[in-house]
């Protein structure tokens, strides 16, 4: 089924559409300039060790699984999710630019845990308000998904130019001025939202004749709790190996800062059209095979990875890398909030604390395996736990592919 005119211009035309093309747009920018260089930056410049980085961003990613679940629930019930978003950008901005002040490594911790746990709400509280967006629009029920994946392509739109940007940056001047740019630039978000946003009291997202569901409970159903560990298996893989890559493309490889931008650049690229891809594809395909495909490429990139010797491979293995990527952060967005739809805030950071929780533990475990084995054990170790979620999600969703979305809106 192709996209026709009349669906492209019901997304034009919903609620704050320019306001979160940019937004999403900048977004993107800001994060893939800063993430392939933030390990490299604590560790020869702030002098950390990887299992002492690794302790940081656990700590980090623990502050941000309890904040981000609180202003989610809070956006859901509360406070307008445009007040969130401002705070969520406002300290992002103020996290980069201590971290560009400071190198010790308390203060750091202190930075990391607070600022940056602050802003871990600021991605699921944009697309929670995306969905309220989509909702009110003319977007038939069948292509929200499809309209949910083009914005979330604007966010990989952003990581075309943004690790170039970064090693430009880094090569020619140093991290301090990364980092103050991309705290103006987070500032400068903070005012598209202040201007260009709705805002509306949170009581209206949720309906008002539906309770708040009970998210231990639901969380407790066996089929809800293998898709929440499936997740977090594979939020843990991604974050041991977006910790070590940067290391061991420069150190084991002996590739540069520009080498290892274009190379998150490659992956954007290739993500873009997959993200329509499977939007299309959700119209069509069963959900369980469609994150099935996800967690296979996922898979293969991690063995390409322990056994490349060549840095040209792995810009070739990028292509896994799109193809999981625009599944598992793209299409699962739509598929949490689909578990719970009249509280698309709590959803998303549902979906987003999985990642929390799996970086929270990623942090630790690929600095202490890279400090006794080496880097290319830490890939070793993403492909085991990708195959342990290939082996959850797909034998529980074996027994029954239709329970989640029946049992979901039975809460």
């Amino acid at each position: 089924m192709r996209m026709n005119s009349g669906f492209l211009r019901d997304i034009i035309r919903m609620p704050s559409f320019l306001a979160l093309v940019l937004t999403i747009t900048m977004l993107g920018l800001s994060v893939s300039a800063t993430n392939p260089f933030l390990s490299l930056y604590c560790i020869q410049q702030a002098g950390m060790t990887p299992l002492s980085y690794g302790v940081l961003m656990s700590i980090t990613m623990v502050f941000g699984l309890l904040i981000s679940t609180f202003l989610g629930k809070a956006s859901d019930s509360r406070f307008s999710r445009k007040t969130i978003i401002l705070f969520t950008f406002l300290s992002t901005s103020a996290a980069y630019a201590l971290f560009a002040l400071f190198t010790n490594y308390y203060v750091l911790l202190a930075v990391s845990a607070v600022f940056f746990g602050i802003s871990f709400a600021t991605f699921p509280q944009v697309f929670a308000y995306a969905r309220d967006s989509i909702s009110k629009s003319n977007i038939s029920a069948i292509n929200q998904p499809l309209a949910m994946n083009i914005l979330r392509m604007l966010y990989s739109l952003g990581w075309i130019a943004g690790p170039p940007i970064g090693s430009v940056l880094v090569n020619k001047y140093n991290f301090l001025y990364l980092f103050m740019i991309v705290a103006a630039v987070y500032i400068f978000i903070a005012l598209i939202a202040f201007l260009l946003f709705h805002s509306q009291p949170a009581a209206r997202t949720v309906q008002e004749d539906k309770p708040p569901v009970h998210l231990g409970k639901f969380m407790k159903q066996p089929q809800i709790s293998s898709v929440l560990g499936t997740f977090i298996l594979l939020s843990i893989a991604s974050s041991m190996s977006s910790i070590v890559l940067p290391l061991f493309f420069t150190s084991s490889l002996h590739g540069n800062y520009q080498q290892l931008g274009w190379l998150f650049s490659i992956t954007a690229i290739v993500e873009l059209p997959l993200m329509i891809v499977v939007g299309v594809m959700s119209r069509k395909m069963g959900k369980t095979a469609i994150i099935l495909t996800g967690i296979i490429s996922n898979v293969l990139y991690f063995l390409v990875f322990a056994l490349a010797h060549s840095i040209v491979l792995l810009y070739f293995a990028q292509v896994l890398s799109a193809i999981s990527v625009s599944i598992i952060m793209g299409y699962g967005i739509s598929y949490f909030q689909e578990l719970l739809p009249e509280e698309p805030g709590t959803a998303t950071t549902l979906y987003s604390n999985t990642s929390r929780i799996g970086s929270s533990l990623g942090g630790v475990v690929s600095g202490g395996i890279s400090g006794m084995f080496g880097y290319r054990s830490v890939f070793v170790a993403c492909m085991t736990l990708s195959l342990a979620a290939l082996s959850i999600f797909g034998l529980v969703n074996a027994v029954n592919r239709r329970t989640i979305p029946k049992e979901a809106r039975k809460i």
